[in-house]
This record gives structure tokens, C-alpha cells and sequence, in this order.
């Protein structure tokens, strides 16, 4: 699921589905220009690339920076400048 602002605003059978359209709905989102993505604990190297070239294609005017956050409950947190 995606949640933003406290609200679940997306889900689909793969984390790529679920960001893609959580990211789609961030407002002004055509305006930004960094995507920063903190990758959770349970999050492989490979699941880690593929979601990032993934977010890139479908949103070409976004920088993506990943850090490695560690956390545990959330696979993946963004945040949109």
C-alpha cells in the first residue's frame, strides 16, 4: 500500500505498482525535481534497483537519491522536493 498524509492512496500486487501510483499522486509532483527513497531493512539490493530504474522511467523529471534507512515496519519511505 501507499500511503500519503496519512491517508492509503494506493496498493497493488508489487511495491513498484503501490509507488508508482503513490508517487503519481503527490501534488505538483510534475514540479519536483528529487525523489529521495530511504529503503527498509527487509529491501534487497536487487529489489532496491529495480524499484529505483522503475520510478525513474515512469517519472523522468525526478532525481532519485536512495539511502539505506534500516527501518523495519516500512519497505520503503519517500519524500518529494
Amino acid at each position: 500500500i501507499g500511503i500519503l498524509e496519512g491517508e492509503i492512496v494506493s496498493s497493488g500486487a508489487t511495491d513498484i505498482q503501490a509507488l508508482c501510483d503513490m508517487i503519481s499522486r503527490i501534488p505538483d509532483i510534475e514540479d519536483k525535481e528529487i525523489l529521495t527513497l530511504f529503503v527498509g531493512c527487509d529491501v534487497t539490493d536487487a529489489e532496491r534497483a529495480e524499484v529505483t530504474e522503475a520510478i525513474e522511467e515512469k517519472f523522468d523529471n525526478l532525481s532519485v537519491e536512495v539511502f539505506i534507512g534500516g527501518q523495519a515496519i516500512y519497505r520503503y519511505l519517500i519524500a518529494a522536493e
